[in-house]
């Protein structure tokens, strides 16, 4: 019964990980695109001048 429990709190632990990492992997390409825009914008900004 003991050895039960650990596998399901260990199978828990592993998605609690994979999602974690989907989130991380997400928010950061939101920021790497935030940079780029930016970096687009201050090109643009460049041109003008």
């Amino acid at each position: 019964m003991n050895f039960f429990i650990e596998i399901i709190v260990t199978i828990t632990l592993i998605l609690l990980l994979m999602n974690l990492c989907v989130f991380i992997g997400r928010e950061f390409k939101t920021f790497e695109n935030f940079i780029i825009k930016v970096l687009e914008s201050i090109e643009k900004r460049m041109k003008k001048i």
